[in-house]
């Protein structure tokens, strides 16, 4: 499979095209826990927001001299960044987050336990297998399985349509 660049997952989630968002999914797995972080980060800024804008005082919230540090940091780079798009990336952050745990639950229960230890346990092969009692190529099926089912229950566009009585 190709490497798949996040802004080609994001030019491809906007416009809508199919064949990219197995490699869109999948991107959000392998760079799970890069995501989680960085929406801490998102969310210190929103917290702070106020604070680290020109004109603001940073205020020390802790025994920590640290955070001071952080924040003027974190001023330097949000001088372009409004609170309200800073707000939208968290929210829509905290959204593809919920949508993976939720169509990993959504799954059977043997191959979301696989996804769950590849991608959000971070356990290697070996331990997934002898934890499971599966073998390598049953851990592999059980892998695209799983894939295949979350990209198409992640990327559902058309909502459930209930038909006319008429009909």
């Amino acid at each position: 499979m190709e490497k798949i660049t996040k802004e080609q997952c994001e030019v491809a989630k906007d416009s809508g095209e199919d064949n990219i968002t197995g490699g869109y999914v999948e991107y959000l797995f392998k760079n799970y826990h890069t995501i989680k972080r960085e929406l801490q980060q998102l969310k210190l800024e929103l917290e702070y927001y106020d604070e680290t804008q020109p004109g603001g005082s940073i205020q020390n919230k802790g025994n920590n001299g640290g955070i001071a540090v952080v924040l003027f940091n974190v001023s330097k780079r949000m001088e372009s960044t409004s609170k309200e798009k800073l707000a939208s990336m968290v929210k829509a952050g905290e959204l593809e987050i919920k949508k993976l745990h939720s169509a990993i639950e959504a799954l059977d229960k043997t191959v979301g336990g696989v996804i769950s230890d590849i991608y959000i346990d971070r356990l290697s092969w070996g331990q997934i297998c002898s934890r499971r009692y599966i073998s390598p190529n049953t851990l592999n099926r059980y892998k695209k399985r799983g894939l295949e089912e979350i990209t198409k229950a992640f990327f559902v566009s058309q909502p459930f349509m209930v038909p006319a009585a008429n009909e």
